[in-house]
């Protein structure tokens, strides 16, 4: 079998990961964010492992939107950084699922963006 094809399927080839930020509005019409980290390139897989589980364990997918998909040498430092910001802000789902955990509601997505690239600005010019 050849190995180079998990590459291609997105696995990671750097020392650095994504630090993303995805927006879902559920069945109700709430508005949440979810911020995380992962090694795939492309935003794709991850959205659709996030959507997958969470249709397995409530039965309807809701809408998804990729706001920011950038890569960070740094990624889970960041990562906390954006968590421990807003844990004011945290949702918790019923009933848990694959990265169920880093949600967050409540939050001006301006806001959100801004202090994002804000973070992703500043580190690069390390």
């Amino acid at each position: 079998m050849n190995k180079n094809i998990f590459k291609e399927l997105g696995t990671k080839t750097t020392n650095e990961n994504v630090v993303y930020i995805m927006k879902f509005v559920l069945e109700d019409g709430s508005t949440l964010y979810k911020i995380g980290v992962t090694h795939y390139k492309r935003e794709v897989e991850r959205m659709l492992e996030i959507l997958k589980s969470f249709f397995v364990k409530y039965r309807y997918t809701p809408m998804c939107k990729l706001m920011r998909f950038k890569r960070f040498t740094n990624a889970y430092s960041t990562e906390k950084i954006l968590h421990q910001d807003l844990a004011n802000y945290k949702f918790t789902f019923d009933k848990p699922f694959s990265g169920s955990t880093e949600f967050f509601t409540g939050l001006d997505e301006v806001d959100l963006i801004a202090k994002y690239d804000k973070i992703h600005l500043d580190h690069s010019k390390e």
